[in-house]
């Protein structure tokens, strides 16, 4: 018996809320947050978006000063819920510009401060004197 294996890179956060998004061809529609990483995100929509595909998610920014956030994405894989009229989509995010990299972020941390998550630290490498230098993951 063959059994599918779901495999996690990096850590998610769950995380509520909506995202409109949009796609190459100018469609339009709403999803829900499901979950969000440091690369990436999941969300559930209420059609099938073939993996491959690239569109641009909109929401509200979580940082201090406020605004609407545009960030540029590319469906990794999108699978039927049970009963078949929603779907859950894996995206990866591209955060090309300092603005988007940073209003990314803030979603995962304010994600995590919402469940209680405190992040994880990674060592990154180590200097012969002994300084560390991590990042949250």
């Amino acid at each position: 018996m063959i059994q599918a294996v779901e495999r996690i890179r990096e850590r998610r956060t769950p995380v509520a809320g909506c995202v409109a998004y949009r796609l190459e061809s100018g469609d339009t529609g709403r999803a829900a947050w499901l979950n969000v990483s440091r690369v990436g995100a999941a969300l559930r929509l209420g059609r099938y978006l073939r993996p491959g595909k690239r569109l641009c998610l909109r929401f509200a920014s979580p940082l201090p000063a406020g605004g609407t956030v545009e960030l540029p994405a590319r469906v990794v894989w999108c699978r039927p819920v049970a009963g078949g009229v929603e779907f859950d989509a894996g995206l990866v995010v591209r955060r090309d510009t300092p603005e988007a990299a940073l209003a990314f972020a803030a979603l995962g941390y304010a994600a995590q401060r919402r469940a209680n998550v405190s992040p994880q630290w990674t060592v990154v490498r180590q200097r012969e004197d002994g300084m560390r230098f991590a990042h949250a993951v």
